[in-house]
């Protein structure tokens, strides 16, 4: 049910939908969600989010949804960076 209310989501653009989303012990669909329609939306950097963690997810996310290493450079925490990298080798 959530990945269909991502799918929703990121589809129609509407971040509203991603506020259905339920997220169990452990995951963060939710939170993956948002990131995707900001992205589909236009998002080209990260710089507005203030928490860090919060930009290397978003510049994670980034790079996978427009299949751009480039991205990865921008991520300072290794949590998020290597898997990044990973992803394009």
């Amino acid at each position: 049910q959530n990945m269909c209310y991502r799918n929703l989501a990121v589809v129609g653009k509407d971040k509203e939908i991603c506020e259905k989303i339920v997220d169990q012990l452990g995951t963060n669909y939710k939170e993956n969600c948002l990131y995707r329609v900001q992205i589909e939306s236009g998002l080209q950097d990260c710089t507005a989010f203030a928490d860090q963690q919060e930009r290397d997810l978003c510049y994670l996310q980034l790079a996978r949804v427009k299949k751009d290493r480039t991205y990865c450079d921008q991520i300072s925490g290794p949590s998020y960076k290597d898997p990044c990298v990973s992803q394009f080798k």
